[in-house]
């Protein structure tokens, strides 16, 4: 390549840099002081896009600028870390452990021979909305087990359905476990206070949109096991949607400690 040809290379790719920095600076700052709902729903495609832009600024020589991009890889990471897991579940070492199973109609059923169902049904969080609910019982403790799909019900009833469900919590004694689609992002400001008053956390690695149509990479991730601090994620299977199904099936192993 000719010196002419290898200066506007150089010039390109210092354009390119030039330019990805003045996003990555506006978006991930702004991410941190406004909760824009589509800025929310980015958050985890933009850690990704300022790792991929860091390792390619090392990758062409630029070590200079990549300090700035592993900085904004580290505040984005960090925004993200500290509303959920997100490569891996939290897991617990427990003798207690209890699998379950979750079919393509998003009715729970119980595949540990030592646990044992006490009662099952229907929760109803508003007017035309209700969930499929089990309580059981595992080695003298108790625990209810609700399955959700908020988006089902309507993006405009995801809040009313979320806080209905937050006085549902707060009422229980026991364990409650909580597993699917609650139409938000962990870092939105209602699932962030959903959260910090109900006392549950997040459990399972990042799982993105997976009703409808599998698991799709630029879907903002609203998949969740919740449950409390005593409470780890040993497996969790989302399989392979079929294409006669409305969902796939979900198989989960939870330890209680």
């Amino acid at each position: 390549m000719g010196y002419l040809s290898q200066k506007k290379k150089s010039q390109r790719e210092n354009v390119f840099l030039a330019i990805m920095a003045f996003v990555l600076m506006l978006v991930s700052f702004a991410a941190l002081f406004f909760d824009w709902v589509w800025l929310k729903s980015i958050l985890f495609h933009l850690y990704v896009l300022s790792v991929v832009v860091w390792l390619y600024s090392l990758f062409i020589a630029r070590f200079g600028i990549s300090l700035l991009f592993l900085f904004f890889v580290i505040v984005n990471y960090f925004h993200i870390a500290s509303s959920t897991p997100i490569l891996f579940n939290h897991k617990i070492a427990s003798a207690n452990v209890v699998s379950f199973k979750i079919n393509e109609h998003n009715l729970p059923n119980l595949v540990d021979g030592n646990a044992k169902i006490i009662n099952r049904g229907f929760l109803a969080l508003s007017k035309n909305s209700r969930v499929p609910i089990m309580l059981i019982d595992s080695n003298g403790r108790k625990m209810t087990l609700l399955s959700v799909d908020m988006k089902v019900f309507g993006t405009t009833n995801i809040k009313e359905n979320l806080r209905a469900l937050r006085m549902f919590v707060l009422n229980q004694n026991d364990q409650v476990l909580i597993v699917g689609d609650l139409g938000m992002s962990p870092w939105e400001a209602e699932m962030r206070k959903f959260l910090t008053e109900t006392g549950l956390e997040i459990k399972n690695r990042l799982v993105f949109s997976y009703a409808k149509y599998g698991q799709r990479f630029w879907e903002k991730p609203s998949f969740f096991v919740l449950g409390f601090r005593n409470v780890g994620l040993n497996k969790l299977e989302v399989q392979k949607k079929n294409i006669n199904k409305s969902r796939p099936e979900i198989n989960l192993e939870i330890a209680i400690n």
